[in-house]
């Protein structure tokens, strides 16, 4: 065991029980793929999950700063998905931040920070964060973040008061403090009657003087003063000559409507979702409204950057998830949804833009190359994975080894083995029981067979 001092993520689903009672199966795929949201910005933070149980998600940063901004990431993406569902199927998470000393054993972390952390989890408001006292402090001059202050709480198990900062995140609930004050506001307008009595009796005043104002002077009487050239107020119909007026005063544009910002992101989903519901309409006729609506929502929940491709001959579609950039995912999603179907696909839509002037049907080149294995030319998986140690060291090892890999990225590398069916099988074991892409998409293939490249082959099992 290992002391530490690291900055502690908790977070929990709000009403998970009742979620799972309505729909248990719904629940646990729209969670996992929720959590996938989790294990993304935690990674692209240099953070670590070390602990989840059953709704709950532990992490651990070097840096508070990056915790607090993955923190908001995190909680930002998940209000975008809640969107495609009614609000009594939102799922939405509370997440506590705190800075403490802890105990690594075996990967996982124990001691005060942690349990720290899952009570301000616990002060959260729903779709919230609250942070402690030392996270504040860390990052209150480096993130252009607001906090409210919540001042020391008992928690419990905890000896000591905890200080607490609530995150002010755009579109959460309001503040307990602001509802108060805006009660104590309309509480006090209502006790001071007198004080409107008084307003309404200086106006009846000022009113008064200037009808005795107007009837001295009786304006009607005096001489009519010279014509000027004025601009005509009163618009003319477009049938009716308009009058001549030497001045033309153009209307002022009127000023554009507030939108919210719940408007700037309903409106892409919207969008979207009408345009891939026509596209697939048209390719796949034959498929039930009610799927294609499961399709497109699966598509929209998925973690930037995404792609959809069609198979032509199949009309299956293939959706895959969390590349560099749009261009990556649209190539990657192509290459996958090939190796998955055999055949040539079609790109559908790229993050939120869908496919115009109709699908186009391609061969991916890095599917039908042949020889010995070249690190360029691997498809499907990303630039990152292409730079894996294991990889760059597959050519140097003995040549009892193997590479297997599947249409949505994975790669799993063997080597050492004691002979060519060994290895070739644990690939395609490891690669087909990988626990995160739980079975989707369809089998793996042998990519390589000691150097040499074999995936053209579409080998399911080993030789």
């Amino acid at each position: 065991m290992k002391r530490k001092i690291a900055a502690i993520l908790a977070a929990d689903l709000v009403g998970y029980s009742r979620l799972m009672a309505e729909d248990e199966e719904e629940t646990m795929r729209r969670l996992m793929s929720y959590r996938s949201v989790f294990d993304d910005f935690i990674t692209r933070a240099d953070g670590r999950i070390f602990n989840t149980a059953g709704d709950a998600v532990l992490a651990e940063f070097p840096s508070a700063v990056d915790a607090v901004r993955a923190a908001i990431d995190i909680q930002e993406s998940l209000r975008t998905r809640n969107m495609s569902y009614p609000p009594s199927r939102h799922m939405v998470f509370r997440i506590g931040l705190t800075i403490g000393d802890v105990i690594e054993r075996d990967g996982d972390l124990l001691g005060d920070g942690v349990n720290v952390a899952a009570r301000l989890q616990g002060l959260a408001s729903p779709g919230g964060i609250c942070v402690s006292r030392s996270v504040h402090e860390q990052v209150a001059d480096k993130l252009s973040v607001v906090f409210s202050d919540m001042g020391p709480q008992s928690v419990k198990n905890i000896p000591r008061p905890v200080h607490a900062y609530r995150v002010q995140i755009e579109k959460e609930s309001p503040e307990p403090a602001l509802v108060a004050n805006a009660n104590a506001q309309t509480k006090a307008v209502s006790q001071r009657p007198t004080a409107l009595l008084v307003v309404i009796a200086a106006l009846a005043i000022v009113l008064g003087a200037l009808g005795s104002f107007v009837i001295l002077n009786k304006p009607w009487s005096r001489p009519e003063p010279p014509k000027k050239e004025v601009a005509a107020v009163i618009p003319t119909p477009a049938a009716t000559p308009p009058v001549t007026s030497p001045v033309a005063v153009a209307k002022p544009p009127a000023p554009p409507s507030p939108s919210s910002p719940a408007d700037s992101l309903v409106d892409p989903i919207a969008k979207l979702t009408k345009a891939l519901s026509e596209i697939m309409a048209s390719t796949t006729p034959d498929v039930a409204e009610q799927e294609r609506r499961g399709i497109i929502t699966g598509y929209i929940e998925s973690k930037l950057h995404r792609a959809m491709a069609v198979q032509d001959q199949y009309r299956r579609y293939f959706i895959s998830e969390g590349h560099e950039d749009a261009a990556s995912a649209a190539e990657k999603t192509l290459e996958g949804c090939q190796l998955r179907f055999a055949k040539a696909c079609a790109l559908v839509a790229a993050d939120d833009q869908p496919s115009s002037g109709g699908l186009v049907f391609k061969e991916m080149p890095h599917l039908n190359y042949s020889g010995e294995v070249d690190l360029s030319k691997i498809p499907v998986i990303s630039a990152n994975l292409r730079s894996r140690k294991d990889l760059q060291a597959y050519f140097s090892a003995p040549a009892a080894k193997a590479i297997a890999i599947h249409p949505l990225g994975t790669l799993f590398v063997i080597v050492g083995e004691q002979s060519l069916r060994e290895a070739e099988t644990r690939a395609l074991l490891l690669c087909n029981g990988d626990t995160i892409r739980g079975g989707a998409e369809g089998p793996c293939y042998i990519y390589a067979i000691a150097n040499e490249v074999v995936l053209s082959q579409r080998l399911k099992v080993p030789q």
